[in-house]
């Protein structure tokens, strides 16, 4: 996990990747350009994996952490295209374009989890969730019973409220996605009024 733990590092920075002005000092700017650095080159590792992936999922064997925010802040601080198509990718991963052909977010598209490790949604014994939660997924460490679900890392998950490894949900799995899809639902740069808050 060295690489999730680098990209913590870069989160107490946001406000400093976005001053901009002429009263920068000389230090600011150099501790910005280190940072934009770092996640331009965290961010073009995130893509190559999804190259290699046959779902388009930034995910490696060894690694179950999200990465569409770092990808989606290098968008933001370089404009270039490659980084907000990867992000979007990933939102698509999510929502269904996966080996198991299902939306890890409750209540979402035509093939939703049913059954996640949620308490209340439990006590409801419906198989209809509280929607919008994103579950945890697969997970090549879920030991369930002392059984793998599979020898392929990224087929790893079942939709079964008691195996915890990879159908629990939490918020900070479902933070960041309301992340990004509020930012892919917003409206385009070009019908954003001048001076709004949220500008792209």
């Amino acid at each position: 996990m060295k690489t999730t733990f680098s990209l913590l590092l870069l989160i107490p920075f946001p406000s400093l990747l976005c001053r901009e002005g002429q009263n920068e000092s000389p230090k600011s700017h150099k501790a910005k350009s280190a940072i934009t650095t770092r996640l331009i080159r965290y961010c073009d590792n995130i893509l190559q994996k999804i190259k290699n992936s046959d779902y388009g999922c930034a995910l490696s064997v060894d690694e179950y952490y999200w990465g569409s925010n770092s990808v989606l802040a290098g968008y933001e601080r370089t404009n270039q295209e490659r980084y907000r198509e990867a992000a979007l990718v990933q939102l698509h991963y999510l929502l269904g374009r996966n080996t198991f052909g299902i939306s890890f977010l409750t209540g979402s598209g035509s093939n939703p989890v049913r059954h996640p490790y949620h308490q209340f949604s439990m006590m409801l014994n419906e198989n209809a969730p509280v929607p919008g939660l994103l579950v945890g997924g697969p997970n090549k460490n879920s030991q369930l019973e002392g059984k793998s679900l599979s020898s392929y890392p990224g087929k790893c998950y079942e939709d079964n409220e008691k195996n915890y490894y990879v159908n629990e949900v939490a918020i900070n799995y479902t933070a960041p996605f309301a992340y990004v899809l509020g930012y892919f639902s917003a409206p385009p740069p070009s019908s954003t009024k001048s001076g709004s808050v949220g500008k792209r």
